[in-house]
């Protein structure tokens, strides 16, 4: 019968060595499937590349894992430089297996870490590793909550406009765009509400249709003049004629003869 285990959704702290003997993307970390981890380690090597980092990074039993930080804006050359060997960090990533079976830790965001966090982190990844190996969260199916109307948002649909870009996995392979975000992801994680764009547009909208409305009435108008010239001449009102004063007659004389 097919199981279907549990994947958090949040990154699983853990030791390295859960991800050294691991020889797939998705850890089975006691009764979940891991996808995003959380590790801490101590920096053995550091190699730069044309768009990345790579950091090795080791735990106190020597399992060691590589740890792949692509150079942004957010992360430039001059941040990888901060990160010596010898320094504790805490990662957050993925792991990633290449066609040759080279393993690494895609990190989404990196920090280091004082004596007395790694000396935490190492009593954290005991409470997880039992945690994972007695408990399984069973999740109602179904199941709705009021909350997100109560502060404006939809039941589906949350506001994004304070996005975690840090938790999105940055990559510069094909399948993630070359490592290009969209502009709108972008947009909305910088806080720039797209409603003033798409008022703009409907204002614009708007305005092209009043006048298309002013040029179809100036169109009918026009329409209604040279119909009038189909009907045919303009009738013209008659006009009283003057009657001519009649002519009087020559008065006749008679002639000498008469006379």
């Amino acid at each position: 019968m097919e199981t279907h285990r549990y994947i958090p959704e949040h990154a699983v702290p853990m030791p390295i060595s859960a991800l050294f003997n691991s020889t797939k993307e998705r850890i089975e970390y006691g009764t979940a499937d891991v996808v995003r981890v959380q590790v801490m380690g101590v920096i053995e090597s550091v190699k730069f590349g044309d768009s990345d980092v790579e950091y090795m990074i080791t735990d106190k039993d020597n399992h060691n894992i590589l740890v792949q930080k692509i150079l942004t804006a957010s992360f430039t050359e001059e941040s990888a430089k901060k990160f010596n060997v010898g320094d504790r960090v805490e990662v957050f990533g993925k792991v990633r297996i290449l066609e040759n079976g080279k393993k690494f830790l895609n990190a989404f965001s990196m920090h280091k870490a004082s004596d007395e966090q790694f000396a935490a982190f190492q009593i954290i990844c005991r409470f997880s590793e039992k945690f994972y190996k007695k408990h399984t969260p069973i999740l109602p199916a179904g199941a709705s909550t009021n909350v997100p109307t109560r502060f404006g948002l939809k039941n589906k649909v949350g506001s994004l406009n304070r996005f975690p870009m840090g938790m999105l996995e940055q990559s510069s392979s094909c399948e993630n765009n070359m490592g290009v975000w969209p502009t709108e992801i972008e947009q909305l994680a910088a806080g720039i509400s797209t409603s003033g764009l798409v008022k703009e547009e409907s204002d614009v909208s708007e305005d092209s249709s009043d006048d298309s409305d002013e040029e179809d009435e100036e169109e009918e108008e026009e329409d209604d003049e040279e119909d009038s010239f189909d009907k045919g001449p303009v009738s013209l009102v008659p006009m009283a004629r003057k009657e001519k004063p009649k002519e009087e007659p020559e008065p006749e004389y008679d002639s000498f003869e008469n006379a």
